[in-house]
């Protein structure tokens, strides 16, 4: 694409720790025109309009803990409001940019004055597949925040890490050679980091991890859901990761999954493990 994917990939790929993750941002943050015209090009290159567009703001690889359960996603989302006040705060000094990634369940409701509600999934999720971390089964919604804050027991990851209102990457993945070593390189840093578990919740990323990337490892398959059924796979790598695959964007606002059912399926596939 240009020198600057070039460079962000090669930096991707020396990820081996948090430390080093931080070390990524402090470059970034002295990248901001990169960025920019970046999105610019990739916009102009899939024709991404309106929705899909990306947006020019400093970018989010990762936000919390990557030690604990870590949601892999798509791209981050945008709204007007929100990120126009995250996006000035992080550009406000290197500091904040990194405070806002790294404590991002303290920091970002102070900065855009909310919780946003997506993140009550996976926080759901991460206490009822981490029970050990579970303090308060009753906690309330400020209360879970603080608790995965305090426990750095939660994070998000993204395949790329430019933000849009919809995701209009995703599509480009199995067409562009740049785009799907970006993505690739992005997953194989998560898987390095060690977390106690990898969620991988949408299609794109599914198709990556179980069928590209990992395809060579052993996997438990199966499928869940009553009238739609949805691909699930599960497997624990060397460094006692498990890796749990589900190909639907799981915490959309419109669901074909309860929660139950997955967490059924989640523990039938452990329980079957070898």
């Amino acid at each position: 694409m240009n020198e600057f994917i070039t460079d962000f990939i090669e930096k991707i790929r020396n990820v081996q720790s948090e430390n080093d993750l931080r070390e990524m941002y402090r470059w970034l943050f002295t990248k901001q025109h990169d960025v920019a015209n970046t999105a610019a090009q990739i916009n102009n290159a899939f024709n991404l309009q309106g929705d899909l567009e990306l947006k020019p703001d400093l970018l989010c690889l990762n936000v919390g803990a990557s030690n604990g359960m870590v949601v892999l996603a798509a791209n981050p989302g945008w709204s007007l409001e929100d990120n126009a006040r995250e996006d000035a705060f992080c550009r406000n000094s290197v500091e904040n940019y990194e405070d806002l990634i790294f404590n991002f369940f303290d920091t970002h409701p102070k900065v855009v004055g909310r919780r946003v509600r997506w993140w009550s999934g996976p926080i759901n999720f991460s206490r009822e597949l981490m029970p050990e971390y579970c303090e308060n089964r009753n906690a309330s919604a400020q209360q879970k925040w603080q608790a995965v804050n305090k426990s750095k027991t939660l994070g998000g990851w993204e395949l790329f890490p430019w933000h849009s209102i919809s995701d209009g990457i995703s599509p480009q993945i199995k067409k562009s050679p740049w785009l799907h070593e970006f993505c690739k390189e992005s997953i194989l840093a998560l898987i390095r980091l060690q977390p106690k578990i990898i969620l991988v919740a949408s299609k794109e990323g599914y198709d990556l991890v179980r069928r590209d990337l990992l395809d060579s490892v052993p996997w438990s398959d199966s499928t869940i859901g009553q009238k739609t059924s949805v691909a699930i796979a599960y497997t624990r790598i060397k460094s006692g990761c498990e890796i749990i695959a589900i190909r639907r964007q799981i915490f959309a606002s419109f669901k074909v999954l309860t929660n139950q059912e997955i967490f059924d399926e989640i523990e039938r596939l452990r329980r079957g493990w070898k």
